[in-house]
């Protein structure tokens, strides 16, 4: 069925969950990549390493905007609603698998993987997110900040003006990205964007032209502005220097995806089912690739063009098999990973037709 036919609002749920799957490519992708230069398999002196930088300009920004786009829905069953949704859904998941991941690698022999932690680090884990994590826990925090504010617009004001004033000084060198405040404030802009994009980008309905004309232009776009900022912010994806380039990836991104849902085809499809599945993948995609790329290690396989395609394919894969299999036993909602299966309501049987009253 083409998507063109579906309401509008099942359109948007199509775009989104088919962002998110590109999204988690990308995340996936980034984190390999990192992983194959820590275990010296790639240097970052080989051209691929290039692509590091331009994906992380606007791979994690798409996520928190695209969070940010479904605050006011969520809002809307309630306040208390929606935060006992988000500690159920970001903050339980955040420390469930964090304390797991942690347990695991701890466990590992020692040399398996890149990162290797202490004990003490589990005790830390409620305010000191370990490795992919900081992505959890920094959204919670960003939601609290919609809960006090009732995602008004005015209030969110001064966040949004705050966000933008420690970029500044993280990149004048004043503020470090690696203190609190640096970690947590710029992310809130884009987190906030979303919001404040909420009515605009959620009636945008591109036709199948104008969203391929808008994804050209977007590439392009991106391609020029990758460049010049990747200069100007000496190659930090994460300084406002690189902002211009991170408005040209997200919006690519957005229109690469509405072009997807109003495609016929397996591609769009299953796209949106790694979409959906964008959690469990992000949170295990670490201990999948990791583990790969040991396996193949002690195999004596260091080629960085296999490890690349079959870390990243596992990193993706893996997680998403095992989503599937939880899924279809209803054990995402407990695990953190999403929601509870719905089961649909019975139907009332149809009346019997009368004869001529058709």
């Amino acid at each position: 069925m083409k998507s063109s036919r579906l309401p509008a609002a099942a359109q948007r749920i199509a775009w989104i969950d088919i962002a998110r799957g590109l999204g988690i490519i990308l995340v996936v992708y980034g984190h390999i990549l990192q992983g194959l230069v820590g275990s010296h398999i790639l240097s970052k002196g080989n051209p691929v390493w290039a692509s590091d930088y331009t994906i992380y300009t606007f791979h994690m920004p798409l996520f928190f905007l695209l969070a940010g786009l479904q605050v006011e829905r969520s809002l809307s069953k309630g306040r208390w609603a929606f935060l006992k949704s988000k500690v159920m859904t970001v903050a339980y998941p955040y420390l469930l698998w964090s304390w797991f991941q942690l347990s695991v690698q701890m466990l590992a022999p020692k040399g398996l993987m890149n990162t290797e932690h202490s004990p003490s680090a589990l005790l830390t884990v409620p305010w000191q997110p370990k490795e992919q994590f900081w992505f959890l826990y920094v959204l919670f925090l960003c939601h609290l900040v919609a809960f006090a504010t009732k995602a008004r617009r005015w209030l969110l004001m001064p966040f949004l003006a705050m966000g933008f004033f420690v970029a500044v000084l993280i990149a004048r060198g004043t503020v470090s990205a690696e203190q609190w405040i640096g970690a947590v404030a710029p992310w809130l802009v884009f987190f906030i964007a979303g919001i404040l994009l909420n009515k605009p980008l959620l009636s945008w309905q591109p036709g199948r032209k104008a969203a391929f004309g808008w994804m050209v232009g977007a590439a392009l776009g991106f391609l020029v502005l990758s460049h010049l900022c990747r200069t100007l912010s000496h190659g930090d994806a994460d300084s406002i220097l690189s902002w211009p380039a991170t408005v040209a990836g997200v919006l690519l991104i957005i229109s690469m995806s509405h072009l997807l849902a109003r495609a016929t085809g397996t591609l769009a499809d299953w796209m949106g089912r790694l979409g959906r599945a964008s959690m469990t993948v992000y949170i295990f995609h670490v201990l999948a690739g990791d583990g790969t790329r040991a396996v193949l290690k002690k195999v004596h396989i260091l080629n960085w063009k296999t490890h690349l395609l079959v870390d990243t394919l596992a990193g993706i894969a893996l997680p998403f098999l095992l989503h599937l299999i939880l899924e279809r036993l209803d054990l995402l909602a407990a695990l953190g990973l999403g929601a509870k299966r719905r089961v649909p309501l019975p139907q009332p049987s149809p009346l019997p037709s009368s004869p001529g009253l058709e």
